[in-house]
């Protein structure tokens, strides 16, 4: 990879810190110095889920063929789907059965070996992001407090930890442009997967993310996915636009539940 020199623990915390960097820059411009302050268990949760997804991911990318990491990852479209029509009080109906057994055979393409240690990281970094948006606790988006204070603290934390255990890195004059290269990606990636404010178009696109991901993952590898992994592709991604109720408009069922 264009990266090789610098350990995915390093990657994950300086994403996550410039990410909260930036963060706080909109939250002091929007309102100013003081409302820069939130409460401690909104901020863990934000660390929870955009750090945790990180520092579960790029070590995945790294123990696991790429592709398939970033393949299993996306249990996360399928997930947020399912849990987001349970707890609304909706009954799984065909759609959502059929996005499943997609999703199942995208699984299975992957060519899952056993529990490697790569994979169960790549699951993981999936499991992370579905409950960080069904639990999602925020009412601004991206742009809160909270998430900044979260993830700059995580960040910071997350390459401490790295140095004490001995991680190093030897990033050379070339692995700067690569280092931008990714961060601009990772980051501005999270501003579409976080469960902001956002229309219909922003949670479309936000489906299209695995065909992104393993575009990235080409360019940074300088390979190219085979077959199966570019049918597990279309398999995952026909899942999240089969079982999004934003692709296609669906009156809602009458045996629907409410939500207590």
């Amino acid at each position: 990879m264009k990266l090789d020199n610098i350990p995915p623990l390093y990657l994950a915390g300086l994403a996550s810190t410039l990410f909260g960097l930036w963060q706080g820059y909109n939250v002091v411009k929007r309102t100013g110095l003081q409302s820069l302050r939130a409460e401690a268990g909104e901020c863990l949760h934000e660390a929870f889920g955009i750090t945790g997804f990180r520092v579960f991911m790029y070590p995945a990318l790294l123990l696991a063929d790429p592709f398939d990491a970033a393949n299993l990852s996306n249990i996360w479209i399928i997930g947020i789907l399912i849990c987001m029509t349970v707890v609304t009080g909706r009954e799984l109906g065909p759609r959502q059965w059929a996005a499943m057994l997609f999703f199942a055979v995208g699984m299975i393409a992957t060519g899952i070996d056993g529990f490697a240690p790569g994979q169960v990281l790549a699951w993981c970094a999936g499991l992370v992001w579905v409950i960080y948006v069904v639990c999602y606790p925020g009412k601004e988006g991206y742009n809160d407090p909270a998430s900044a204070i979260g993830n700059t603290a995580a960040g910071v934390l997350v390459m401490a930890l790295a140095y004490i255990a001995g991680n190093r890195w030897a990033m050379e004059a070339a692995d700067l442009f690569w280092l931008l290269a990714l961060f601009l990606i990772a980051n501005a990636g999270m501003v579409l997967l976080t469960k902001g404010p956002g229309g219909r178009t922003a949670k479309i696109s936000v489906l299209l993310t695995p065909v992104v991901t393993l575009f990235w993952i080409a360019v940074f590898t300088g390979a190219m996915p085979g077959k199966l992994e570019l049918f597990a592709l279309l398999a995952i991604t026909a899942a999240g636009f089969i079982a999004s109720p934003h692709v296609v408009k669906f009156k809602t069922a009458r045996t629907a539940r409410q939500p207590r």
